[in-house]
């Protein structure tokens, strides 16, 4: 039987913050936005929700009772609160794999504001493939002719005036969809971000299949980090996969974001990392 108890030692005894004695530092760093009005505190922890809009906002969620009782557990070690994921991976002796880890290395900021958001608020896609469904692509909901619209929870609150607060403390920011490209209040908060903070590392998860002049002049006031989601350099079996893309789009505008993350001095991260 598996002693819990050492196998997170054995965790701690791996990573350069054990000192400090905190297992996860996502309560402490990191806050994320969910399609459904949801506010988690990272991409695994699905079952503890802090807040939901528009019910409740940003500051509320993330300075209320509800995250300090997670944060006291996370002090004592107790992943019960949702943890379970990074919980079975810590007892299997399965280190590297520990979601945890890529939120460890977020810095704490001494105000307590967190130093990520990572954004999913609203599904608006142009491709409709295999491995996503119509919550998750607009394009999939609108040809399946589902009756009961989607009430993005995000339209109904106020936001963007929530977001600002947080921005001044940001060291990183995270994008998805649908297709980030695609959606308008995406490039609202990348104006308030490069106004307010310019140091925020910006990732943005893309299909690649969307590149314009206003991409292009948002991406050159900023630091953007650029996560390509490309199956295959097949053809056939891109475009069976990516229902609605074509691949030769696709690697032209690949070249661009590859040229524009040389000039940035930043990774472009993707399938076509060979390609540099």
């Amino acid at each position: 039987m598996t002693n819990t108890s050492t196998q997170i030692k054995k965790y701690l005894s791996l990573i350069p913050f054990y000192k400090k004695k905190i297992l996860c530092r996502a309560p402490f760093t990191s806050v994320r936005l969910c399609l459904n009005g949801n506010m988690l505190i990272c991409c695994a922890n699905k079952e503890f929700v802090i807040g939901k809009y528009p019910d409740d906002n940003l500051h509320k969620a993330w300075f209320g009772e509800k995250i300090k009782r997670l944060r006291k557990s996370i002090l004592s070690r107790d992943l019960s609160k949702g943890c379970g994921e990074c919980l079975s991976q810590i007892e299997i002796g399965n280190f590297a794999t520990v979601r945890a880890g890529a939120y460890n290395q977020l810095p704490i900021n001494k105000n307590r504001y967190p130093s990520l958001i990572e954004f999913e608020l609203d599904n608006t896609c142009n491709l409709e493939c295999i491995m996503c469904s119509p919550l998750t692509s607009s394009a999939i909901y609108k040809s399946c002719h589902f009756i009961q619209s989607f009430k993005n929870p995000y339209l109904q609150s106020n936001i963007l005036d929530d977001i600002v607060e947080f921005i001044p403390y940001l060291k990183k920011a995270n994008f998805i969809g649908g297709e980030p490209f695609l959606i308008p209040l995406y490039y609202e908060i990348w104006d308030k971000m490069l106004t307010i903070n310019k140091n925020i590392r910006i990732n943005i998860s893309t299909n690649g299949t969307i590149l314009n002049e206003k991409i292009k002049t948002i991406l050159g006031k900023g630091l953007f980090d650029i996560s390509l989601s490309v199956d295959s350099i097949i053809k056939e079996t891109y475009e069976d996969i990516r229902k609605n893309g074509h691949l030769e789009d696709v690697i032209k505008n690949i070249e661009f974001f590859k040229n524009y993350c040389r000039i940035k001095e930043i990774e472009t991260i993707g399938p076509f990392d060979g390609w540099r």
